[in-house]
């Protein structure tokens, strides 16, 4: 781990400070200082502090002294410890844990561009209030509802200003893209908590669960299984999980991790955008809130519609009165603005805190709001500024006046989703030059933010509507063509941890119109979720695969994929009991099936096809099936297609009557090599 220090400090200090993790030794402070003058004085006495921290460390952990601690604290989050007793110090010296990196700490002219925290104060108080509760030992669960630029995420940030250093706060986000992945703020939760990247490598990724992991619950590898799961990572031999078991054993896991966090002190657990959360996230969270540990505050945020667990505390923002209205303009321009404008704003904005940001943006970058010697004033009449009467419309027109090359890099990463990483925007733009004047020229606008340094840069727009804005501005050819250069990309640079990213895949190639590429990853993504027990998720992904396929007669290959859908969408039939459905597919497809060119398959489907037909209670109709795969499956020596026809063929047999042709089949069982 490398923390580099801000300009200004190396500056104004005169040296060039780094913080060396030792991965394998396990300690971690070093000061490397470089100037003119020797190693005597306070900078020695930082070095010789962190030397000796060095050793005091347990393994794992970061720990810094008071010098370092003044250096850093406005990049990391940090966790004072017990005064240390150092070999060589006649005082003891205080400490300090390096727990994670703050988010990027807004800059000079990010600040000028924010405007005071107004009109939430009585929300504020209550966010405050139960983090209070949660202090002394009550769990708590606060939901924060209102719509897109309102505040949600502000009141957010203000409260955790508001809770001061040493309360540990775990985050996950919510995204559009992923509202039909399994737990996915879940998973970006841990992303976060953890340190993973999305170009780990699965061992790497492994590790990185295994240490956090440990770090929590000790050397207990109970849970493991279970996260390693999450992330469909590879088992040790003879692990399996019970797909109908995962859900409550992840909640039950993830108890467990909450407990130890709240034992430890009071913790914050914060989930943003719930509106985009998936089903079983949904089921997950209503569950939580039933048995959240004591000392433990959970807080989400979500737009209207979302429906919060029942026992969770809500809070609603309103819009501001024009009086707050007010406030925030003259904040936001530091100092008074000009009569007409107040006026213009309050009626427009209808009280939302970003369409007063994003107006002030725009009257500025027109030259229609100038700043002069004795304060702010018009150079013509709003009445003939052109401001547009939505936020999106405020929004589009600030894109339209970018130049030629930072506009289309703006609309290229809105392809990536609100969060992406320069060097895949870099990528996804052939043609492009060196791309880092045009982000800082976009940042500087105050469209985009750096969201962190290392291990890559990394930006986010500043809000989930500037994104879409600038996504809406592409033309659907020139959509296609980037989320198909977006998923080869995807494929190229994640290939060795490609089963974690087909759902994304699946969302790039359906936007790509690339049928044949979308059919696949939709129906890996809905096999995924099957495997998770997320039901609801899977028959999202199957049905717009189903959806996709051509009409009509279809090519081999067509007959393959569609043959793959159907054997992995039958699990879900078979749990959700869609038995009429289900039978009508297969027996509508059985044609298809039977020109797959793969008797593996094709003995598959006509295994489900009998067991839907004994579900529909035609046994005879189920036996032909079953029969017919059972010769297919033989003389393809399938083992694993033919384990499953023998299980149901032995139930069929016993329904009819036929008990020792059943005990013959059982017997079968046994020549398999799979079960």
């Amino acid at each position: 781990a490398v923390a580099k220090l801000s300009p200004e400090v190396e500056s104004r200090t005169g040296t060039g400070i780094q913080l060396h993790s030792g991965i394998n030794t396990g300690v971690v402070v070093t000061g490397e200082v470089r100037f003119d003058h020797g190693t005597a004085g306070p900078l020695g006495d930082a070095i010789n502090v962190a030397a000796r921290l060095m050793n005091a460390a347990p393994a794992g952990e970061i720990w810094v002294g008071p010098v370092t601690r003044r250096l850093i604290a406005a990049h990391f989050e940090l966790e004072e410890l017990d005064a240390q007793d150092l070999k060589g110090k006649a005082q003891t010296v205080a400490a300090s844990r390096v727990r994670r990196a703050h988010a990027h700490e807004p800059s000079h002219e990010e600040r000028q561009l924010r405007g005071a925290f107004v009109g939430r104060h009585a929300e504020l108080g209550t966010l405050l209030g139960a983090a209070e509760k949660m202090r002394d030992g009550q769990a708590q669960a606060v939901g924060v509802c209102g719509d897109a630029g309102t505040g949600k995420t502000r009141l957010l940030q203000e409260f955790r200003a508001g809770l001061g250093a040493g309360i540990p706060w775990l985050e996950g986000r919510c995204y559009p893209y992923a509202k039909d992945i399994p737990y996915a703020p879940v998973i970006n939760l841990l992303d976060h908590a953890w340190a993973i990247e999305e170009t780990d490598s699965p061992a790497l990724l492994r590790g990185k669960i295994e240490t956090g992991l440990s770090a929590l619950l000790g050397a207990s590898d109970d849970a493991l299984p279970l996260y390693l799961h999450l992330y469909h990572l590879e088992q040790a031999p003879g692990v399996v999980i019970e797909r109908e078991a995962f859900q409550p054993r992840l909640l039950a896991a993830m108890l467990r991790i909450l407990a130890v966090l709240a034992q430890r002190g009071p913790s914050v657990v914060c989930l943003q955008d719930l509106h985009w959360a998936d089903t079983s996230t949904r089921i997950l969270l209503a569950e939580l809130t039933q048995h959240l540990p004591g000392g433990l505050l959970l807080v989400v945020n979500y737009r209207p519609g979302y429906e919060p667990p029942g026992n969770m505390q809500t809070l609603t923002l309103g819009e501001l009165s024009p009086r707050q209205t007010g406030e925030l303009l003259v904040s936001l321009l530091k100092g008074e603005a000009p009569a007409p404008l107040v006026g213009f704003v309050a009626e427009r904005s209808d009280g939302n805190p970003f369409y007063v940001e994003e107006v002030v943006s725009a009257l500025v970058e027109t030259g229609v709001l100038l700043r002069t010697s004795s304060g702010w004033t018009l150079s013509r009449p709003l009445a003939d500024a052109g401001v547009p009467s939505t936020i999106r419309g405020v929004i589009a027109a600030r894109i339209d006046r970018l130049d030629e090359s930072r506009r289309r890099l703006l609309r290229h990463a809105s392809v990536l989703g609100r969060e992406f990483m320069a060097t895949i925007v870099a990528l996804l733009i052939e043609d492009a030059a060196d791309i880092t004047p045009d982000l800082e020229q976009l940042r500087a606008a105050d469209l985009i933010r750096e969201r962190r340094m290392d291990p890559e840069l990394e930006y986010m727009f500043k809000h989930a509507l500037t994104r879409d804005v600038a996504y809406e501005g592409l033309l659907k050819a020139e959509r296609q063509t980037l989320h198909a250069r977006t998923a080869r990309i995807m494929e190229r640079v994640y290939a060795d941890r490609i089963a974690e990213f087909v759902e994304t895949l699946a969302y790039h190639w359906q936007h790509a119109a690339d049928s044949d590429k979308a059919v696949h990853y939709l129906t890996l993504a809905g096999s995924k979720c099957v495997e998770r027990f997320a039901l609801a998720e899977a028959e999202t992904h199957f049905r717009q695969a189903y959806a996709l396929l051509p009409q009509g007669e279809r090519n081999t290959e067509q007959c393959r994929m569609l043959t793959a859908l159907l054997n992995a969408w039958a699990q879900v039939h078979y749990y959700q009991a869609t038995v009429r459905e289900w039978r009508q597919q297969l027996e509508q497809h059985l044609p298809e099936a039977e020109s797959c060119g793969d008797p593996a398959m094709l003995t598959m489907y006509l295994g489900w096809l009998g067991n839907a037909r004994g579900f529909h209670g035609d046994l005879l109709g189920s036996l032909q099936a079953l029969d017919r795969a059972m010769e297919l499956g033989r003389a393809a020596q399938a083992r694993r297609e033919l384990s499953y026809v023998v299980a149901w063929r032995v139930w069929t047999l016993a329904e009819v009557g036929r008990f020792a042709d059943a005990i013959q089949t059982a017997e079968a069982i046994d020549q398999t090599e799979d079960e």
